[in-house]
């Protein structure tokens, strides 16, 4: 599901969308709207990039790319749980959720190119009652135009 655009009137949203704006040093109408995703038993995301790829040609050059990815955990693992992170395979970093946390990292480097080390992973959680819950923001190089914004 994804959440307000980047004047949203949801108090709550425009509150977490400020303060991923204070903490980055970007501003609130380069983050994409929020998207919250839910994680149980065995559900994953397979290894990718958050940067876009050829495909993408036309929104990279309208609201530039992915320059940062923040995910901020919303719940954490039950006592026993050892899978539900979020797993770094270049890095061999696996980053277990914590509630209330957030992981930021970039996804191009400083002069602009993308940065390959950004690969992760959204591993599965392995109890059955286990359930990962976490909002994804990603902050663009450039404004967001068009029906994004």
């Amino acid at each position: 599901a994804f959440l307000g655009a980047p004047h949203s009137s949801d108090q709550v949203v425009a509150r977490v969308r400020r303060r991923i704006a204070r903490f980055s040093g970007y501003r609130e109408g380069e983050i994409e709207p929020l998207q919250v995703v839910r994680y149980q038993q065995g559900q994953k995301y397979e290894g990718h990039h958050d940067f876009f790829d050829i495909c993408d040609v036309g929104d990279k050059q309208s609201s530039g790319r992915r320059q940062v990815t923040f995910l901020i955990y919303l719940v954490g693992m039950p006592e026993g749980e050892t899978g539900g992170g979020t797993g770094f395979p270049d890095l061999g970093l696996v980053v277990a959720p914590e509630a209330g946390s957030a992981i930021v990292f970039n996804d191009c480097l400083d002069g602009g190119a993308e940065d390959a080390r950004s690969l992760h992973q959204g591993l599965p959680p392995l109890q059955p009652s286990t359930v990962k819950m976490a909002i994804n923001a990603w902050i663009r190089s450039h404004e967001i135009a068009g029906a994004m914004g």
